[in-house]
């Protein structure tokens, strides 16, 4: 669906909608579909909804929109009574209507009563059966008020042309295009070689002129529509063919997605402001090409969409999973349950599956920083999806793949009545003494690592060896970053040595332009430093954590998970805090000690 929203003039839905009265016949989905009658624009919008069962319904296509502001709202004519739609899919229908034929087509807002959430909840399982039947899915971008569109499709579909000849495909031939596409790897030519100058591409030499430079902000434009922002649209494009209408401009979606993959392979987008518009456009392409093949876990995070209804943050990707996830009683649309509830319920999910590399460690590797004051309505272990997405995950796959805080141990989970409470067994591994958050609050000082270094190895008398207080401290502040450098190593004290030998930071941009080998180490560690709270337990163990850890803040390590979490104690359970690196325990030697006597296992019930 489009987002949801407040639905315009619910007095109207009465007449229009009869109830869709559930089949005793197994197999029957029953929909309603929208006839728009033919029209001149300058009339008022007509249109019919009927009632067919998907498994004989005629063919049919499904729009996919953003709702966009309600106001002013617009007035079309439905089963010969006035309803109010969005400005933008007022639009829309004008641009689907026929002034010599009908056209019959599948429109949430209208189709679906927004009123009704039992009918939304069973609509929504339909989702994906809809969208596959329809046999063309219509995208509306919205018209083209600045007239950009033209220039932005003429350049699109060339990249896209670019992208096939390089595969030795041709986009206008046969080919299979999917195949093609998932199969391909692009290489990469440098931002202004001589290849690009010859494909003629605005911006290809160093200086491009304003013209060119004027057809790239076209295209910025392009992928910066609000329309791939939205969650459903994920699902929606998905599962048929689709064309993009931008006002009376019109592109295949595959040309789209070809050419955001040829500009962030060919490293075109150097020339705009933000990259990551052209990588959304290209991951909503890729998760069509791995239907179904992706876990619940993974889908969650692919993608970051938005939506008005937060529940639609779980609901609207549920079309990717196979049939035996969507059968799950914990993945059920229903907008009879909070936010708080479908998070749940899909945490809950995602721990019962326990599937490779889609288990409740990876989801919480990635944890949010949480406020200091959390949201009562959510336990503290559920992820909020409906919080802003975080560009700057600070342990990422590329590290959890390699991390193994959990040895050999399996997850062990404990049935609790109240739905509120995970109760899961593991290993307290320590306290938090000290806390230090100069990582954080001075984030955007190229000294923080020298400050913070001065602040805390003072403490660290236990170790005999500078140089081994060094590497503690720098494989800590890195968590184990691997250089970009060759050699696959990770930092170290010398590195370490090397960046405190910078003493004058205020000329440091002077400096930097000197591009000398020492400076450039300096800042290849400096940039590989998360920002995180740096903690010292009361063993005098190095670790990274939430910027909200405070003393007496737990240290644990759950049977079956790659990283060690910080947890809060609440009388007899724990609040979740989220994730950490705790040096010299990554690679199960807690574990090991456990097997030693040196650990006890326990139940860590988290509220």
């Amino acid at each position: 669906m489009a987002q949801s929203a407040t639905p315009l003039a619910s007095q109207s839905y009465f007449p229009i909608y009869q109830p869709l009265i559930k089949p005793h016949l197994p197999g029957q989905r029953l929909v309603r579909l929208l006839r728009i009658l033919l029209g001149r624009t300058s009339e008022i919008l007509r249109c019919e909804l009927e009632v067919n069962d998907l498994s004989d319904a005629p063919p049919f296509e499904a729009l996919s929109y953003v709702w966009g502001n309600p106001d002013p709202a617009k007035v079309v004519i439905c089963n010969t009574h006035p309803k109010k739609v969005t400005p933008n899919l007022g639009t829309a229908l004008d641009r689907l209507r026929y002034e010599k034929t009908e056209r019959l087509v599948w429109i949430d807002a209208i189709c679906v009563n927004q009123d009704d959430p039992i009918e939304r909840s069973e609509q929504v399982k339909l989702m994906k059966d809809i969208y596959s039947q329809a046999w063309r899915v219509v995208v509306w971008l919205g018209e083209d008020e600045e007239h950009y569109a033209e220039t932005a499709i003429r350049m699109i579909v060339k990249a896209a042309e670019y992208c096939y000849s390089d595969s030795g495909a041709s986009l206008k031939g046969g080919d299979n295009l999917d195949s093609i596409l998932r199969a391909f790897h692009l290489d990469a030519e440098l931002p202004w070689s001589k290849e690009k100058q010859e494909r003629n591409f605005p911006g290809s030499r160093y200086e491009f002129n304003s013209t060119s430079s004027g057809d790239w902000e076209t295209i910025s434009r392009f992928y910066s529509n609000i329309w791939f922002t939205r969650v459903w649209i994920v699902q929606e494009v998905a599962f048929a063919p689709a064309v993009m209408y931008i006002g009376a401009h019109e592109v295949s979606w595959t040309c789209v997605a070809a050419a955001a993959k040829w500009f962030l392979a060919k490293s075109y987008t150097h020339v705009v402001k933000d990259a990551s518009r052209y990588r959304q456009a290209w991951l909503i392409y890729y998760l069509h090409l791995m239907k179904p093949t992706l876990p619940l876990a993974r889908l969650l995070g692919f993608v970051k969409s938005n939506a008005t209804d937060p529940r639609d943050k779980v609901f609207g990707l549920l079309g990717f999973l196979d049939e035996e996830s969507r059968s799950s009683p914990y993945l059920q649309p229903d907008y009879t349950k909070s936010v708080a509830e479908v998070y749940m319920d899909a945490v809950r999910y995602i721990i019962h599956q326990n599937s490779p590399g889609a288990r409740l460690g990876n989801l919480w590797a990635a944890f949010r920083e949480t406020p200091n004051e959390p949201d009562e309505r959510f336990p503290s272990w559920v992820y909020r999806w409906d919080l802003a997405v975080s560009e700057s995950s600070l342990f990422t796959k590329a590290h959890t793949d390699v991390w193994f805080a959990g040895g050999t141990t399996t997850q062990e989970v404990a049935e609790i009545i109240d739905r509120r409470i995970l109760s899961l067994k593991g290993i307290k591994i320590g306290f938090v003494r000290e806390v230090n958050n100069i990582l954080h609050e001075h984030q955007h000082k190229l000294e923080r690592v020298q400050v913070l270094w001065n602040a805390v190895s003072p403490g660290f008398t236990s170790y005999q060896e500078l140089d081994s207080l060094k590497q503690a401290f720098t494989e800590t502040i890195t968590a184990d970053e691997v250089k970009t450098s060759p050699g696959d190593t990770t930092f170290g004290a010398q590195d370490l040595a090397n960046y405190l030998s910078i003493t004058d930071w205020e000329s440091i941009y002077t400096i930097l332009d000197e591009r000398s080998e020492s400076i450039s180490k300096a800042m290849d560690l400096l940039m590989s430093v998360h920002i995180k709270a740096f903690l010292v337990t009361e063993g005098k163990k190095m670790a990274l954590g939430p910027v909200i850890a405070r003393p007496g803040d737990v240290l644990c390590i759950l049977f079956g998970h790659h990283m060690p979490y910080l947890l809060r104690p609440m009388r007899q359970r724990y609040r979740f805090l989220g994730p950490c690196y705790v040096h010299g325990y990554m690679h199960g030697e807690a574990i090991d000690r456990l097997h030693s006597d040196e650990f006890e296992e326990e139940w860590f019930e988290l509220q």
